[in-house]
């Protein structure tokens, strides 16, 4: 299957589904915006007495000391890491709906419920090696974004076969990916870069008005139209990355 059709095959799923997708991704913002509504710094505090949050110094000022930032790292994985799980079992639960099954908030619960022996130490271990990479500048980036595309099939397998080791999830998600990176990469551009793209083009093309009066409303138009293209088309290329696995490996 050609990346043509896999994205054409993402957008009709995408829309046959519109409605369960906009639940999840209304579930997911408002999970992920809670998590990083509690400060790094005061997150300790926070969980122990929220009333302490209000307090206008705690709010303001942030502690650089080297605990704190001790904390702060560990807050930030355990937070990347339930993200990183919640993000798993939605590629899971896709992955069932290619396949004929049904999709939704419910469906990616049973998913957590019943594979988070082996989804949360995989989710934890993705988690750990991105934010190692992280702090290597440059060369940690470059390696990060390789490691992306050759990771993507791990929940994938996770769904496959449940019984192995969180490592081997990864290296066999590696191995997998061999010769299809640059497959997957363009996968990617063809779904996040050009919709956001050509959206703002459009907006260029048939609002002239609004480039040279505009102003805030042309600025607040672009944001509007650029977070719903960057929402929309991450679900797409979750969609169309399922596709692909599904279509080019088969099962053991």
């Amino acid at each position: 299957m050609s990346s043509t059709e896999i994205i054409k095959k993402a957008i009709t799923t995408f829309f046959r589904h519109l409605k369960d997708f906009i639940i999840v991704i209304i579930v997911f913002a408002i999970i992920t915006g809670i998590l990083g509504s509690i400060r790094s710094g005061d997150s300790l505090e926070i969980l122990e007495n929220p009333l302490r949050s209000l307090n206008s110094r705690n709010l303001m000022s942030f502690t650089r000391t080297r605990g704190d930032s001790l904390i702060s790292f560990l807050y930030s994985f355990l937070k990347d890491t339930i993200i990183n799980l919640l993000i798993g079992a939605n590629f899971m639960a896709i992955l069932d709906l290619i396949r004929g099954y049904t999709y939704g908030v419910g469906e990616i619960k049973d998913k957590i419920t019943h594979y988070y022996p082996i989804l949360i130490p995989v989710a934890a271990l993705y988690t750990a090696i991105v934010k190692l990479l992280g702090l290597i500048p440059i060369i940690g980036w470059i390696i990060g974004i390789i490691l992306y595309f050759a990771l993507l099939f791990v929940y994938f397998l996770l769904e496959d076969y449940p019984d192995m080791e969180p490592i081997e999830y990864l290296k066999l998600s590696y191995e997998l990916t061999k010769g299809h990176k640059l497959n997957l990469a363009l996968l990617w551009l063809m779904v996040m870069i050009i919709p956001i793209v050509l959206s703002i083009i459009i907006v260029f093309i048939f609002v002239p008005s609004l480039i040279y009066g505009g102003g805030f409303v042309l600025i607040f138009l672009l944001f509007l139209l650029g977070l719903t293209s960057i929402i929309a088309t991450s679900s797409l290329f979750m969609i169309a990355t399922t596709i692909y696995y599904d279509n080019t490996f088969e099962k053991i």
